[in-house]
């Protein structure tokens, strides 16, 4: 019996979800849209990044942030590199369906530009944070840090670039960031699928051992 129940732990363990922090971009589409960054600076003499904070359903915090110095690599305001400069903040917030409260996501942005992008301006070009929450979040950061260059081109605070929000697209996800990986179903419902696989198996545990504790030997009768 000892044995079964050691089973049905290693069971249980396999089949609950492991948490994972969540990101919005992978490595490669960070790297990509700091690459277009980087192109949009050399060419308009402004630094752009990106930087956003991302609390997940089980109280994990990470942050998603690249620039055109780098992916991975914040940009600082004061940073002498960067004399002028255009910064994307924003925060998402998902909740677990347990709470009262609501996934949210916002922007705001940061820069020493007279007339820098507004966060209205990329929301009427359908780049809001509200997108963040939705099936393509990723391609939505991708958009929304792609379209600074060309809204302050827009407002003659530097020339025009040819990178278009768009045009670069990283590959569609699966509805959940990058980090938030596996079968949805499962993920959501591994609680209470455990404890009917502990029932079915432990039944089958009980039936054995009936089986044998009814079995009696048997002796044949004798002949006259």
């Amino acid at each position: 019996m000892r044995r079964a129940v050691l089973v049905l732990a290693v069971l249980a363990s396999a089949l609950a979800p492991a948490s994972a922090p969540a990101e919005l971009l992978d490595d490669a589409d960070r790297g990509e849209l700091a690459q277009s960054l980087a192109e949009a600076t050399e060419a308009q003499g402004v630094c752009y990044g990106w930087r956003v904070t991302i609390d997940d359903e089980n109280g994990i915090t990470t942050e998603d942030a690249g620039s055109s110095l780098g992916p991975g690599q914040p940009l600082a305001a004061a940073s002498a590199q960067c004399p002028k400069f255009v910064l994307l903040r924003g925060s998402v917030n998902y909740t677990s369906e347990t709470s009262e409260s609501e996934d949210s996501a916002f922007y705001f942005v940061e820069s020493n530009l007279g007339k820098p992008p507004t966060v209205d301006e990329l929301k009427a070009l359908g780049h809001g944070a509200d997108r963040l929450l939705g099936e393509e979040d990723d391609e939505a950061l991708f958009n929304a840090v792609g379209a600074l260059p060309l809204l302050v081109a827009d407002h003659g605070e530097a020339k025009p670039v040819g990178f278009e929000p768009g045009s670069n697209l990283p590959p569609a996800q699966a509805g959940k960031p990058t980090g938030n990986q596996g079968n949805d179903f499962l993920r959501e419902n591994w609680a209470p699928l455990i404890i009917c696989l502990l029932l079915v198996f432990g039944g089958g545990i009980w039936f054995v051992n009936a089986l044998r504790a009814g079995r009696t030997p048997t002796t044949p009768s004798g002949g006259r």
